[in-house]
């Protein structure tokens, strides 16, 4: 599953031509351990009170965070290669805006 992980990372770096490669690359299997391994999370009940929160403060290594998600299906892939989805990125990692993080579905 890393390896489609790292695939995806590099792809939508490719797309927006922004990004850090080697923050996230770097957290990759992490992240992989955590949600397909440990997490209790539910597709089907993303809001579930008694689903397991993860805190990922390690900015510019987040998309292999949205990577994962999208492959659990919580969004499209396709997402995450939009314009928009870009400008909600940089908005929330430059200024740490919290409201702009919540556009991000699941966050």
């Amino acid at each position: 599953m890393s390896k489609i992980i790292i695939a995806d990372v590099l792809e939508m770096i490719r797309v927006g031509k922004k990004g850090h490669f080697g923050g996230s690359l770097s957290s990759v299997d992490l992240i992989v351990a955590l949600y397909f391994y440990k997490l209790n999370h539910n597709l089907k009940y993303p809001n579930d009170s008694h689903r397991d929160r993860f805190i990922f403060s390690k900015g510019h290594s987040v998309l292999a965070q949205y990577t994962v998600l999208a492959e659990w299906g919580y969004f499209f892939k396709s997402e995450l290669k939009k314009p928009r989805f870009w400008v909600l990125y940089y908005r929330a990692i430059q200024k740490s805006e919290l409201q702009e993080l919540k556009k991000i579905p699941v966050l």
